[in-house]
């Protein structure tokens, strides 16, 4: 009887961690890559971070502004892109497939004054 009890411990355990993985019992094996591009002058954006929702899960883009998110659940992926003198971007994209996505930053004006 605490053999079965174990047993059954275990597996409801393994059946939450799946779960808690991405909040679904989904696979997370989908992707996001693209570019961050100023939208001003259409430059790419090196060094620009891309972050999932609330969570760890981000990227930063390479020399070329290319990004790339792998482990992504799909539906509905809460987005925060932020660069140094841009205004950051907080959007929601739905994923169903693998997909390749641009996003635009606006330059922030920032005024400094003389002390």
């Amino acid at each position: 009887m605490l053999l079965k009890l174990k047993i059954a411990m275990a597996i409801i355990a393994a059946f939450i961690a799946c779960t808690n993985c991405c909040g679904q019992t989904t696979d997370c094996k989908l992707s996001l890559s693209g570019k961050i591009i100023c939208q001003e002058d259409g430059q790419t954006l090196p060094g620009a971070t891309i972050q999932i929702g609330n969570t760890q899960q981000g990227a930063q883009s390479d020399s070329s502004g290319k990004f790339v998110l792998n482990n992504i659940c799909s539906g509905a992926v809460r987005l925060h892109i932020s660069f140094i003198g841009y205004n950051a971007l907080d959007t929601t994209i739905n994923i169903s497939t693998s997909k390749t996505q641009n996003f635009y930053l606006r330059s922030s004006q920032v005024h400094l004054h003389e002390v």
